[in-house]
């Protein structure tokens, strides 16, 4: 395994301090408002889902926060992207696969992302961890450029100019940051992930998406006939970290072809 000082194409640092300042300042204002209006809602884990709607989306939020603050860094070059999507097709139990790390905040890479439901909003990111009441929860995240593109031709479709008037000049981005939370599972059973069909339970437009992160999970734990090296952040990326309360971390890349990376 080698040691590299190359940025991931897609900045895998940028991208965690994005979803951890999300968190930290905007979510839980931005689900409420959501289930206020019946816009956006969101899963919580199981022992959250009882407690009042500001109180469940706070502590919801300060837990997410938490869980990208205590990742472990993962990259999957393009090539690694497409070989986890072309493996999933050819899972259906857990069978073991268990995540690399406790916690953890993967980038997949490629011009398309990961997720079939929805190929407009590429999903470009997942987050796991432990949380009471489940087993292991894991929140997949998509491009907010293209989530900005897609809602800004449904309601220009509807009346023009209507994105503008409702965004304002402040943008997604300034709000959301580089991503946006768009999808989450609990995976609550005892038994999981050993002998499992993965439809036990999943909603069904979220089973891809569990299989692709399951056989990138296994690509990363056993990156059989892949290379794998690590990468630190570099400086302005370590101040950056710093400043928002983050630890720097290098991250783990796997990938087909480290020569073009490597120096």
């Amino acid at each position: 395994m080698t040691t590299t000082s190359q940025d991931a194409t897609r900045n895998v640092w940028t991208l965690r301090r994005g979803a951890y300042g999300f968190l930290r300042s905007h979510a839980a204002r931005a689900w409420l408002s959501g289930y206020s209006d019946q816009a956006w809602l969101i899963d919580v884990p199981p022992d959250l889902e009882d407690l009042p709607p500001a109180r469940r989306y706070q502590q919801h939020a300060r837990q997410e926060a938490r869980r990208i603050a205590d990742a472990a860094l993962y990259v999957l070059r393009p090539e690694a992207t497409a070989r986890a999507v072309a493996a999933s097709a050819d899972l259906h139990t857990a069978g073991g696969i268990e995540p690399p790390t406790r916690t953890g905040f993967l980038v997949w890479e490629g011009p398309s992302g990961v997720g079939e439901s929805d190929p407009e909003v590429p999903l470009v990111a997942c987050h796991w961890g432990p949380c009471q009441g489940a087993g292991l929860w894991v929140v997949w995240w998509a491009d907010i450029r293209a989530v900005g593109r897609f809602y800004r031709r449904q309601a220009d479709a509807d009346a023009p100019g209507a994105w503008s008037a409702m965004v304002g000049s402040r943008g997604l981005q300034e709000v959301f940051g580089p991503l946006f939370y768009r999808d989450q599972v609990s995976l609550r059973t005892a038994r999981w992930p050993h002998h499992v069909p993965l439809d036990a339970g999943i909603d069904p437009a979220l089973r891809g998406l569990l299989r692709t992160t399951l056989a990138t999970w296994r690509m990363v734990g056993v990156p059989t006939g892949l290379q794998t090296f690590w990468t630190e952040p570099p400086q302005e990326e370590v101040v950056a970290d710093r400043e928002a309360g983050l630890r720097p971390e290098a991250a783990l890349v796997v990938s087909d072809a480290p020569s073009a990376l490597m120096r």
